[in-house]
């Protein structure tokens, strides 16, 4: 037996009876194909021509740029809280700003 497509697979299958009662006119036998016998098949994939815009371009250049400023402000607000003293405040700081950025450079390897 080979695997035909699901055109062979209509074409031969047997239309079932499906019954529907109706109060109390009795059964009532209906002729129909199910539902499944019409549905096409369609492929998850890439488009065969893959668009990057202007726009993407912009959107990644702003993402990074916004990063990179967020890094480089809690950097600083570490390095404030350094210099004026406040040991404890700095060290929560760089726990904060190295721990998620650990975490998402580990989720970034594994994707």
């Amino acid at each position: 037996m080979s695997a035909g497509s699901l055109k062979d697979l209509k074409d031969n299958a047997s239309i079932p009876r499906v019954k529907k009662k109706h109060g109390s006119e009795g059964d009532v036998v209906e002729y129909g194909e199910s539902q499944w016998l019409h549905y096409e098949d369609q492929v998850d994939a890439l488009p065969e021509t893959l668009r990057f815009s202007w726009f993407d371009v912009i959107c990644i250049i702003f993402s990074m740029s916004t990063y990179i400023f967020d890094m480089g402000m809690d950097l600083y607000v570490a390095y404030v809280y350094y210099t004026t003293g406040y040991i404890l405040y700095f060290i929560i700081t760089l726990v904060f700003v190295i721990i998620p950025s650990v975490t998402m450079t580990a989720f970034s390897l594994r994707w």
